[in-house]
């Protein structure tokens, strides 16, 4: 939810004019978003579709991680260009692109995908941004532009976790969108 208001906020801020959609999903939501998500990532799909950007939420690492794993050679064959917004924890770029290497091997028996870290693309204290390049075997199947916080959004923000309410969590999130070392690399990423 946090990561996803970042986004928002982000794209309000500095592109007023781009129209996106949303969807956050939580742990909570169990089964039943699945057909809203199929729906809306349909529709998106779509010619006549009003948006040009969806920004999504997966309820957390883990299932960002799984859902990657699934998805990713059907993300990568469509005519989206991806962007993956994530917490590092401290772990540096090469571990993460290994758990979604080794989850797409789960997912994907008998195909060999490797990701590789090709271009740093800026990197500051907080942020640092990357391309992605994904093969299977030796062919080349896509790339998308991953997003990490260095530590977590919430590191960023000083977010953490006895604020009162939603609106204190929405004004921490949309006062580091004030720093340049934050903004800097996802509109560079951006505009690569």
């Amino acid at each position: 939810m946090n990561d996803t208001e970042f986004l928002s906020l982000f794209i309000d801020r500095n592109y007023p004019s781009l129209n996106y959609d949303r969807l956050d999903i939580s742990n909570e939501d169990g089964g039943t978003i699945v057909p809203k998500e199929s729906e809306k990532i349909r529709r998106f799909s779509e010619s006549r579709n009003d948006y040009r950007v969806l920004i999504k939420s997966e309820g957390g690492d883990e299932n960002l991680i799984s859902v990657l794993g699934s998805k990713l050679p059907e993300l990568l064959g469509s005519n989206f260009e991806l962007f993956i917004l994530i917490d590092l924890d401290g772990e540096d770029i090469n571990s993460r692109i290994t758990q979604f290497e080794d989850e797409l091997e789960t997912h994907t028996p008998g195909k060999s995908y490797s990701l590789s870290c090709e271009e740093e693309i800026l990197s500051t204290h907080f942020l640092e941004t990357h391309v992605i390049k994904v093969e299977c075997g030796s062919r080349y199947v896509g790339e998308f532009k991953m997003i990490a916080f260095c530590e977590d959004l919430e590191d960023a923000a000083n977010i953490t976790g006895n604020e009162a309410d939603r609106d204190e969590v929405e004004n921490k999130i949309d006062d580091i969108l004030e720093r340049s070392q934050i903004t800097t690399p996802i509109k560079v990423a951006f505009a690569d």
